[in-house]
């Protein structure tokens, strides 16, 4: 894949140091909604379900996180505080699948873009 910078970019139309809290947002979704297809987090929620709205989720947050409101994830996103969005990260990447470590190192690397925003 190419390092290169984008008209936009280049142009300084858009910063490239870092993105803003609704574009990560926007990232951190996807690649949930991409890690929950390949069925990484089945180990911890079997119903598919419970991943986004379920009252086990639900507790999980409330003891782990200690935050609730943050559910539905999807109807919830739009509110999401940075803290929130690292909280859940972190949460996620406890409970994604060992045999695929690799993709949930991804959500890390999206802390590392919104720090730099």
């Amino acid at each position: 894949m190419s390092d290169r910078d984008y008209y936009s970019a280049r142009t300084g139309k858009i910063k490239k140091e870092g993105i803003g809290i609704d574009v990560f947002r926007t990232l951190f979704y996807n690649l949930l909604v991409e890690l929950e297809e390949e069925e990484l987090f089945k180990e911890h929620f079997p119903d598919m379900n419970e991943l986004y709205e379920g009252k086990k989720l639900e507790k999980e947050f409330l003891l782990k996180i200690r935050r609730t409101g943050l559910l539905p994830i999807k109807q919830c996103l739009s509110f999401y505080s940075e803290e929130d969005c690292f909280d859940i990260i972190e949460f996620f990447y406890d409970h994604c699948s060992e045999k695929e470590d690799l993709y949930a190192d991804e959500f890390f690397m999206l802390g590392a873009i919104i720090i730099n925003h």
